[in-house]
């Protein structure tokens, strides 16, 4: 079968159209993906203390992460 090969330029344009097709992406949906955001930094910061409170009192981690 044949390969397709690319020059560099190609490559390039492509790359750059890809990037560009992606941050508008982000800019449309930006309002959206905030909550999302702060609820993964949420989640990852209270990660520890949930992690210490199930394992002291052997609650379930929901219940922990309910505390």
């Amino acid at each position: 079968m044949n390969e397709l090969k690319f020059s560099s330029a190609t490559k390039a344009v492509i790359l750059s159209l890809i990037a560009l097709v992606a941050l508008l992406f982000l800019a449309r949906v930006r309002g959206v993906l905030w909550p999302f955001l702060w609820a993964i930094i949420v989640a990852y910061v209270l990660y520890p203390s949930v992690d210490w409170v199930a394992s002291r009192t052997r609650l379930p981690r929901r219940s922990a992460a309910a505390i």
